[in-house]
């Protein structure tokens, strides 16, 4: 799902830039950000995951036997669906300091176009008995970073630092790979003394 969709992203921006340099290069490509390219390149690096809280507790009911009868189980309102952001490094290689300057430019391009496209459809095909499209609308958001961070950044990839841009892709849907078991719905009201028994609520 995450490698399907940042592919959808970077072909988007890769169709821009070859209307801005008609050949091969200076392309994006997902790839490792301390490994230079050697067509000055552009390499799109997954930094970090994050999990969006606030959807947290939005849940998804379940389909099946148990949405088409509801009065005998209960799929304990569904799971949750995980949400997540990703925060996704966008470097410019440049081989030599001639290409330096390029590099900016580069920069500049990559900025002016998630500027004029910061919402996204993201159409990913699920492969199954009948195969559907689940569908995304991505907000695109450019995400600072002071530069205490991203000296660290750069350590921790372990390369040298480059121009860049980070930006934020909020939010992609994560589905339960399982789908629980049903749990069977209690039709008249229990109560359970410290005895252990059960006794049936008078309701009437």
């Amino acid at each position: 799902m995450i490698a399907k969709a940042l592919i959808q992203i970077v072909e988007g921006l890769n169709s821009y830039l070859n209307g801005v340099y008609p050949s091969s290069l200076n392309q994006a490509k997902i790839s490792n950000a301390k490994k230079s390219q050697a067509d000055n390149g552009i390499s799109v690096t997954l930094i970090n995951i994050e999990e969006d809280k606030v959807y947290k507790n939005h849940l998804n009911p379940l389909n099946g036997s148990l949405a088409n009868n509801p009065a005998t189980s209960h799929p304990l309102g569904g799971l949750p669906v995980m949400r997540i952001n990703l925060y996704v490094l966008f470097a410019f290689d440049a081989q030599t300091p001639e290409n330096y300057p390029d590099s900016l430019t580069r920069l500049t391009h990559v900025l002016s176009y998630f500027q004029s496209k910061p919402f996204q459809e993201i159409i990913i095909p699920i492969s199954g008995t009948n195969p559907v499209e689940k569908r995304f609308n991505l907000a695109i958001d450019y995400h600072n970073i002071s530069l205490e961070d991203s000296n660290n950044m750069w350590s921790n990839l372990g390369g040298e630092q480059k121009p860049y841009a980070m930006y934020q892709f909020k939010l992609l849907e994560i589905e339960p790979a399982i789908t629980p078991a049903a749990v069977s719905v209690i039709q008249q009201p229990q109560l359970v003394n410290p005895a252990g028994s059960i006794q049936q609520l008078n309701t009437n």
